[in-house]
């Protein structure tokens, strides 16, 4: 009679169940008083606004605190479910059980599952009581909610680390590689965006564009919305498609572990023929690290405002030959590595030096590029954090690309005339004037393209303003003062004050010169957007003083800050308005006068109110 295969050992199950116990109990705690005794604490005081602000605390702690709990518990089983692999002894001792290759690894698996989910589960019906006994309807769904979430991201993080463990041959490069590889990708952008925007005009530094290959940042980022005044999860085709990949991942490492080398334990990667792909893997995180910590420990305090692209390729190939030799070291498990390596040596810094070529001499135009209208879907323009969001067939599309070109054309002119302010500014003197007429300003455009893609630019930009207007008077400056003057424009960044689903919650009154500030009154809401979209409609409102140049008495004497929320698709989303109120805005003026908002009124515009 043939005997049944079987895939699980309950006797290796119960030897890890009653090895690592302390690892599920301490799971279990903070599961216990992050969920039940929270809720029960949260259900007795009267502070919280009731159920919904428990539902959003359970959603919350799945949301924020599951991948993080996830992301930890999930490398701690598997360093103590695999730790037998990091010595050769250890590692014949179990493999010369009575059981399968395949047998070993399900069990070690299951184990961890159990350790952690099982728990999990059970707590999760354990706050689901004590929320129906204190009067908390509806928080079931919340509560399998936040156990979903925290198992599918559990299934993720177990197989990744369960995958590092198989590549590598000790405790410690498991751990050390499953911190590294989840979070390689923002460290190569991070590091790119870096030396990019050092010699690149218009790249910055900042922000991920493939932050959906970083799941720990990807989880965290506005996963829970507000619907119909409840809190809703958005990240569940995300957590599905990245559960289906730990699912695969632990299949190849079920498949690695059938054919893993006995002798392999105790090596930093265990499969030989990945070595060189690891090798150069990790030998260029630390070129990119070291060459920009090089440069800016040597040379950032000579080359303060122009960056030095032989003295930067210099430092990057000192940390090519650290990256790559001590790499070699590590993976040979020897220091006697320079006499056989020094080729690839070579090689790995002719890249090096052909990267910072590509880079620093914009082969791929990078720093010339301007869109056609035709490629975009929508541009953002912010200057000085002044937002202006347009849509592709606006017609003041054309005129954002008319200045991204100019701003393109004139990058050397635009570059001397800052050097020359900072250069002034790190002076001794100090002259009013001149700061008061010369001055800089921050300018970022995001293109969303029809094809699904985004682009970026950022530029620090000089601006000089006249004296007796306090308008600016070089070009670029004045267009974008133009633009954001354009009735079009005022209306785009004012659609507070003409969308329909819009909740206005505050209006704050600012007067510029003793910046004091007195919020209108909700009553009175109504009345001043009436008032404002009058002033807007006949053209007598200023843009938002966008350059910031300080003629505040000229252009306008008080700011009015308008907030709320907007609903789209039936999620509530920020929404805000600045309004520069001068003495054209006759409108507005007489509303916040009759109201008694402007005390100083016949003082600042004495031809345009009359007194009360």
């Amino acid at each position: 009679m043939q005997s049944k295969k079987s895939y699980f050992d309950k006797a290796i199950f119960r030897n890890n169940i009653s090895r690592f116990w302390l690892l599920g109990i301490f799971h279990l705690i903070i599961w216990v008083l992050g969920m039940p005794v929270m809720v029960s604490n949260m259900a007795r005081y009267t502070e919280f606004g009731g159920s919904v602000d428990i539902y959003k605390y359970i959603l919350g702690f799945g949301a924020y605190g599951a991948p993080a709990m996830a992301f930890g518990f999930a490398i701690w089983s598997v360093m103590a479910l695999f730790s037998y692999q990091s010595t050769t002894k250890s590692v014949s001792m179990y493999h010369s059980l009575p059981v399968t290759r395949a047998n070993l690894f399900i069990t070690n698996y299951l184990s961890g599952i159990s350790l952690i989910l099982l728990p999990a589960a059970l707590v999760s019906a354990l706050t689901w009581l004590v929320a129906a006994v204190n009067g908390i309807g509806g928080a079931a769904i919340y509560i399998v909610q936040c156990f979903g979430i925290y198992a599918l991201s559990f299934v993720f993080f177990f197989g990744f680390a369960c995958l590092c463990a198989q590549l590598t041959g000790n405790t410690m490069a498991t751990a050390m590689l499953y911190v590294f590889l989840n979070f390689v990708v923002a460290i190569f952008e991070f590091c790119i965006r870096a030396i990019m925007g050092m010699f690149i005009y218009g790249i910055r530094m900042g922000g991920l564009t493939f932050e959906k290959l970083i799941p720990m940042a990807y989880l965290y980022y506005g996963r829970i919305k507000t619907v119909n005044t409840l809190p809703a999860y958005s990240g569940w085709k995300y957590l599905l498609v990245i559960a289906v990949v730990g699912c695969l991942m632990t299949a190849a490492a079920w498949f690695l572990y059938q054919r893993r080398h006995s002798e392999s334990a105790g090596d930093i990667i265990a499969v030989r023929r990945l070595r060189p792909f690891f090798k150069y893997l990790f030998a260029s995180v630390i070129t990119l690290l070291l060459g920009l910590a090089f440069y800016g420990i040597i040379f950032s305090s000579l080359f303060r405002n122009q960056n030095n692209l032989a003295a930067f390729t210099v430092c990057m190939l000192g940390g090519a030959f650290i990256g790559y030799f001590v790499t070699e070291m590590a993976l040979r498990k020897t220091l006697k590595v320079f006499k056989t390596a020094w080729k690839g040596f070579a090689v790995f810094a002719a890249l090096v030096i052909v990267m910072m070529g590509i880079i620093g001499f914009d082969v791929l135009g990078a720093e010339k590029w301007v869109p056609a209208a035709a490629e975009l879907e929508s541009i953002e323009l912010t200057v000085n954090g002044e937002s202006l969001a347009l849509s592709a067939n606006d017609p003041l599309v054309a005129r954002v690309l008319e200045i991204h070109q100019k701003i393109v054309a004139s990058k050397s002119e635009n570059e001397g005339v800052l050097e020359a302010y900072y250069e002034y500014s790190g002076t001794s003197g100090y002259d009013g004037r001149y700061y008061e007429l010369n001055s800089s300003f921050s300018l970022y455009i995001t293109y969303k393209k029809t094809n699904g893609g985004v682009s970026e630019r950022y530029y620090t930009l000089p601006v000089q303003f006249d004296p007796n207007t306090g308008m600016a008077t070089n070009e670029i400056p004045a267009m974008i003062e133009e633009l954001y003057s354009q009735p079009s424009a005022v209306k785009a960044r004012t659609r507070i004050l003409w969308e329909s689903d819009v909740s206005v919650t505050s209006i704050e009154v600012v007067e510029v010169s003793v910046y004091s500030s007195t919020y209108v009154d909700n009553e009175d809401f109504a009345g001043l957007m009436e008032a404002a979209k009058a002033d807007i409609q006949q053209g007598n409102m200023l843009t938002y003083n966008v350059l910031g140049n300080g003629k505040y008495e000229e252009l306008g004497a008080y700011r009015v800050y308008i907030s709320g929320y907007e609903t789209v698709g039936g999620r509530d989303s920020y929404i805000y308005a600045n309004l520069e109120v001068n003495e054209d805005c006759v409108n507005v003026l007489r509303f916040l006068e009759s109201g008694g908002y402007l005390t100083e009124i016949e003082t600042i515009f004495p031809e345009t109110v009359e007194p009360a």
